[in-house]
């Protein structure tokens, strides 16, 4: 009787354990068996072959043409036949023109060039022998440089840099020229260079601090010492104490940083500015810190897009390099804005600004050149950087970046009688941003309460249960996306939005029929 009742004790007490130690053993063994035939379907699953892939043009020409004989082939394609300009404007307009698409021919297209061997009336011998094999240009769906408005904002922003007036210091004049001959890496050396002699100059007689005077932009680090001896900060720094040299240095490597990207040296490019940014005060450091979030975030886009098109289509090696083989950034970023909320705002809202940009383009692109790795409504890459940017940059980053996603819809500009952008058929800014924000917010809610629903069927219970608190990794994989407070102000917005697009037929039609409808927040 004894014997039996402790038996009996001991089977109800261990009978909760038991039943969930079963559960946990059924959990494992469904993703075990998931996990093998997600890897047996990866093999198996025959991948499409994309647009961007340009091995074709790699074998058929395997060196790539030079920049002057793009730039010649350029020139007589879009101005061969027709005589000189009429005027300084048509002259200016015209080397615009040409610089912008030898800029897309080099740096952005797959094939680097290579597709203007393709045009018998414009092969030399460079590349006549093997013109007739090549395939017609698929621009833009060959870009490399992702996502498609990145280019745009290297050329910019080099564009606002490389130009030489009658004030342009001879050195600087000397750094112009190597741009524009296409020696970008000689260019951003030297002015490297350039800023050590005018830092030595400043500082003749004093010990100036090592990271002006540096080889080379070391890795930032948020926890390194910033202040004293021991910190590579510590030494003379006339940037402090000089504004025209303060606004110099600031001009050259804000310059130096787009040449980086252009190099594809994305890391390097946030690191000096991060490290030039904390040897001025903290007034001083807005342009700095604004221009490494926006390169941050293009840098994480870029990461973002190959990791979805992997998943699509046939690897490319610099699909594969591009999605594993480069850190993300803007974490980093907000990291070194910690604590500043006035710097940490202005962060968020250049990030927001080029994602609401380039998810425009993106719609944009699909629609008109059929370019669907990057069409925002039928890709991962949307809800995969709403989930990066939720959970794995920073809760202040999230919060001001919500705030400005569901912020009241921007304001149509007053009706003129001659309005350039209805004549030419231009979509206004107020109808663009609704037509980026809508997407975004359609994405989020379809995210939220898909997520809403595994957690209401207990898909997370074993992780959320077990005690210890999550890692960041496992946060962004059950966490909860948006409060029933945030849901329901995402969902009002996003009501508002459409209706707003709908209102226009032009914004409707760049909607391509697709546009996102309003999901009633869960409860």
């Amino acid at each position: 009787m004894t014997i039996h009742f402790m038996c009996k004790q001991f089977s109800s007490f261990d009978a909760p354990v038991l039943s969930q130690r079963r559960r946990r053993r059924r959990r494992r063994k469904k993703k075990m068996l998931q996990g093998f035939l997600k890897k047996f379907g990866r093999k198996i699953k025959t991948k499409r072959r994309s647009q961007l892939d340009c091995s074709d043009f790699l074998d058929a020409i395997p060196n790539a043409p030079k920049h002057q004989h793009i730039k010649n082939v350029v020139t007589q394609r879009l101005y061969g036949n027709k005589g000189p300009a009429g005027s300084e404007a048509e002259e200016e307009q015209r080397a615009y023109a040409i610089k912008a698409t030898v800029f897309d021919l080099q740096y952005r297209c797959g094939a680097a060039g290579r597709c203007v061997g393709a045009d018998p009336s414009l092969a030399t011998t460079e590349s006549s022998s093997s013109s007739a094999s090549l395939p017609g240009c698929r621009f833009p769906c060959c870009f490399t440089l992702r996502p498609l408005t990145k280019g745009a904002e290297v050329m910019a922003e080099r564009a606002a840099y490389e130009h030489i007036t009658e004030e342009t210091d001879a050195s600087v004049k000397e750094l112009i020229l190597l741009a524009q001959e296409d020696r970008l890496n000689e260019c951003q050396e030297q002015i490297h260079r350039l800023v050590h002699r005018r830092i030595n100059v400043a500082t003749v007689g004093k010990t100036a601090s090592s990271t002006l005077l540096g080889d080379d932009a070391p890795d930032f680090s948020p926890a390194a010492v910033k202040f004293g001896e021991s910190s590579a900060y510590f030494g003379v720094n006339p940037l402090k104490t000089d504004e025209a040299l303060r606004n110099e240095v600031t001009s050259l490597y804000l310059w130096r940083a787009a040449l980086l990207v252009n190099l594809r040296q994305d890391v390097q490019a946030v690191n000096s500015l991060l490290n030039i940014a904390f040897m001025l005060e903290k007034e001083d450091r807005l342009k700095l810190f604004v221009a490494a979030a926006g390169w941050a975030t293009l840098n994480d886009m870029e990461i973002i897009y190959y990791r979805n098109f992997i998943q699509q289509y046939d690897v490319l090696p610099v699909a594969d390099d591009l999605a594993h083989n480069r850190p993300t950034l803007l974490r980093r970023v907000f990291e070194a804005c910690s604590g500043d909320e006035f710097l940490i705002q202005h962060a968020a809202h250049m990030s927001f600004s080029k994602e609401i940009t380039a998810l425009v383009s993106r719609a944009q692109a699909a629609q008109m050149h059929g370019d669907a790795t990057e069409d925002p409504m039928t890709t991962l890459c949307i809800p995969m950087a709403l989930q990066y940017y939720r959970f794995l940059v920073a809760p202040e980053f999230w919060a001001h970046f919500f705030n400005l996603l569901v912020m009241p819809p921007a304001v149509a500009a007053e009706e003129s009688a001659s309005d350039p952008m209805k004549d030419l058929g231009i979509t206004p800014p107020h109808l663009l941003d609704a037509i980026g924000r809508s997407i975004m917010l359609h994405h989020l809610l379809r995210i939220h309460a898909s997520r809403e629903d595994d957690r209401q069927k207990g898909e997370f219970n074993e992780m959320t249960t077990a005690g210890a608190t999550p890692s960041m990794e496992e946060e962004s994989r059950f966490g909860a996306f948006l409060s029933g407070r945030e849901a329901a102000m995402a969902s009002s917005r996003l009501r508002e939005l459409v209706s707003m697009i709908k209102e226009n037929e032009g914004a409707a039609a760049l909607m391509g029929g697709k546009a996102p409808t309003a999901l009633p927040p869960k409860a």
